[in-house]
């Protein structure tokens, strides 16, 4: 997958997979809907997050799995506001791990378990878009791949 030379990088190809350039990126904001999570990350170009599956939350010894449609129990992941994106990886499975300065870590599966909607997103306002589809394939959208109408 390449990106247009000039182009602000958004991710870099690694030999397992793929790492988002969101490294030092606050999170600024977290929203909850009906079947989702989302995170905003960054202050002069924000990037969304979003959690469309069930997912793993860790830190230190304790563990718990959340589900985006039962929101009353997401509580526990709004102390993530303010903190920082240590790093952000997907494998070509489609398998994602985010990890925060506080220690926390987030996993998302592949999706690959019979359901029909993706599992997770990483989008901009440029037009960049990286979605983990049904089965666990990654696809990447760039901003050059746009067609106006």
């Amino acid at each position: 997958m390449n990106q247009t030379p000039g182009e602000e990088k958004r991710f870099k190809e690694t030999e397992d997979g793929y790492e988002f350039l969101l490294a030092g990126q606050q999170v600024i904001l977290i929203q909850f809907g009906c079947f989702y999570v989302d995170l905003t990350v960054g202050t002069q170009e924000s990037v969304y997050i979003r959690l469309g599956m069930p997912f793993a939350w860790r830190h230190e010894d304790a563990s718990q799995v959340f589900d985006p449609a039962d929101v009353p129990s997401l509580a526990p992941l709004l102390p993530l506001v303010g903190t920082f994106v240590q790093k952000v990886t997907a494998t070509k499975s489609g398998f994602l791990s985010l990890a925060f300065s506080n220690g926390v870590s987030i996993e998302a599966p592949t999706g690959e378990d019979g359901h029909d909607y993706e599992a997770w997103q990483i989008s901009d306002s440029q037009g960049f878009l990286a979605v983990c589809a049904v089965g666990g394939e990654v696809f990447f959208f760039l901003p050059e791949d746009r067609v106006s109408l």
